[in-house]
């Protein structure tokens, strides 16, 4: 997927937008607030972070090794990041950003003080 491809099926999905609070190189995609896509654009090749279930984020590193790495910058344990290219098909990048954005929409869990 191309940039602009991965910025508009983003900013597609429910109540999100976008924002640049770290400089014009950094596009940060939101869901009420919450972080869940951030795109570096100074940087090649071009990347983003998005977040991941705990349960699958080993297995995506492992098995797109050339293209997902533990998250830059990021708490390890809930981010990665995908170098972009057109290697990885349409499909699964749609579904990584859907699932990153899914799991900012879930209401958080309070600890018992």
């Amino acid at each position: 997927m191309e940039i602009d491809e991965i910025l508009d099926y983003a900013l597609s999905l429910p109540d999100t937008e976008e924002a640049t609070p770290f400089g014009p190189d950094t596009v940060v995609i939101k869901h009420h607030g919450k972080l869940f896509l951030i795109l570096n654009l100074s940087k090649e090749p071009i990347s983003f972070n998005y977040k991941a279930d705990p349960e699958d984020i080993i297995t995506q590193r492992e098995d797109y090794s050339e293209y997902i790495i533990p998250g830059y910058h990021m708490n390890k344990t809930h981010w990665n990041t995908m170098i972009i290219n057109r290697q990885l098909p349409a499909t699964l990048v749609q579904s990584l950003i859907k699932t990153s954005h899914a799991l900012v929409s879930k209401p958080s869990k309070k600890r018992k003080a």
